[in-house]
């Protein structure tokens, strides 16, 4: 389809269920450039060799990840729940260009000034979070499921967020990175690493390079447990031929101060990597932070409060109060506050063998009517409601092992799927 043409339901469901080739650019002059702009300030950034040149992406599986990790930043009234559901606005944003690469369509062209900055920055959370999941792979072999854990939501006096919760970290600057990457090796339940994404996203190619400068202080201004974590900056640029991307990771220096939980860590995790294994631990188990307590967080409790923090936030976005009640520190409760009698009705939706549990939104669009799911994997869903720590992580780890994520690429029915690795999912099914 040209770009300058319009473009209605089918189409748009079309474009976003198409694999199609997005330009990465991450190599040592991309480096070069960012560090002569930081001029020693923040940490030092390197090349994601893996990240340079094109990747494949659904567009659809952008979607996913902005949906979910911005979640948490919707309270379960009318204006929010609006606000949140209005991100499928983007579904009309996508066209394909030459050689099968994602561009704009004619609408998305028209869209100017700073409602393109808030669209390139949107956009660039659900990128950056797309590639976070291929970095965390390629950088600790046998990784499975990848958690975003949102870190913007309230950091204020010293703390970090995971979809509400608040953690006591020391800080080293005034600025900070958006979220916490925790990922888990398959295989080996109870061993989890811990890495900082900052999003980025911008209209113009230039401005990617002050973005990546200052997302280098972001990355050094976090210490956790005494250590400062690997991280990943991705700038998505959002421009009128092309959308891209700019990505340089920090690793930190091998000389960096072991964490107070080092006797915690396996002999063979390396020095430059933030890791804890807790599968000598029940994660019910570890207490919550204590929010007032000034000091270092213990390595253990921050790494499971983040992980309650996570099912939580899924469970949230599934529309599963119950599931969110049971894992949800009470920081995070107070703050969300989520009522069932706020919720719409919650649905099942199958296909091949998949089921999906979740929230459905009936959305009127130029060409048909949309109904639209934003959940979790059924089996998932069962065991965030009902069981324990470890049939949560089993559950994960089996969505991993059945390769949900990939089954749904080749698109074989008028509606479109897209499943991450930690079970969130998101249908678009036109009627």
């Amino acid at each position: 389809m040209r770009n300058n043409a319009a473009v209605n339901l089918q189409q748009a469901l079309d474009i976003v269920s198409t694999p199609l080739r997005v330009r990465g650019f991450s190599d040592d002059d991309l480096a070069a450039r960012v560090g002569k702009v930081t001029s020693g300030d923040g940490v030092r950034l390197s090349a994601v060799p893996e990240l340079h040149g094109y990747q494949t992406v659904r567009p659809v599986d952008v979607l996913l990840r902005l949906a979910s990790a911005t979640r948490p930043q919707y309270q379960v009234d009318l204006y929010d729940v609006h606000a949140h559901w209005g991100l499928l606005r983007y579904l009309g944003l996508f066209a394909v260009g030459s050689g099968r690469s994602l561009v704009l369509s004619a609408a998305g062209r028209r869209i100017v000034g700073n409602q393109r900055r808030v669209t390139s920055e949107e956009l660039g959370i659900g990128f950056a979070v797309y590639l976070a999941e291929a970095w965390t792979q390629n950088r600790r072999l046998g990784t499975s499921t990848v958690r975003t854990v949102d870190i913007d939501v309230a950091l204020a006096s010293g703390s970090i967020s995971t979809g509400g919760l608040r953690l006591l970290v020391e800080q080293t600057g005034v600025k900070r990175p958006d979220y916490l990457l925790i990922s888990e090796s398959l295989g080996r339940r109870g061993r989890f690493s811990v890495a900082l994404l900052e999003c980025k996203g911008t209209k113009t190619r230039p401005y990617a390079i002050h973005q990546l400068a200052q997302a280098a202080i972001q990355l050094g201004s976090m210490v956790v447990d005494g250590r400062c974590p690997s991280g990943l900056a991705v700038s998505t640029v959002v421009a009128q031929d092309s959308i891209s991307y700019y990505a340089l990771q920090h690793r930190p220096d091998r000389a960096a101060k072991r964490p107070t939980a080092d006797a915690n860590l396996p002999s063979s995790a390396e020095d430059d990597e933030l890791e804890i294994d807790l599968g000598d631990v029940s994660i019910d188990d570890l207490p919550e932070v204590d929010l007032e307590r000034a000091g270092p967080v213990d390595l253990r409790r921050f790494t499971a409060t983040a992980l309650r923090g996570s099912w939580a936030t899924l469970a949230d976005l599934a529309g599963n109060d119950q599931a969110f009640h049971r894992w949800a520190p009470t920081v995070m409760r107070d703050r969300l506050g989520r009522i069932t009698a706020d919720r719409p009705q919650r649905v099942r939706y199958s296909v091949d063998g998949i089921d999906i549990v979740g929230v459905r939104n009936a959305i009127s669009l130029p060409g048909g009517q949309l109904d639209a799911v934003l959940g979790v994997e059924a089996n998932l869903d069962q065991a965030l409601t009902t069981g324990n720590p470890t049939d949560v992580l089993d559950a994960q780890q089996e969505i991993v092992r059945r390769e949900l994520r990939y089954q749904q690429w080749e698109r074989r029915r008028p509606s479109v799927i897209s499943i991450a690795d930690d079970g969130s999912a998101l249908v678009l099914n036109p009627r």
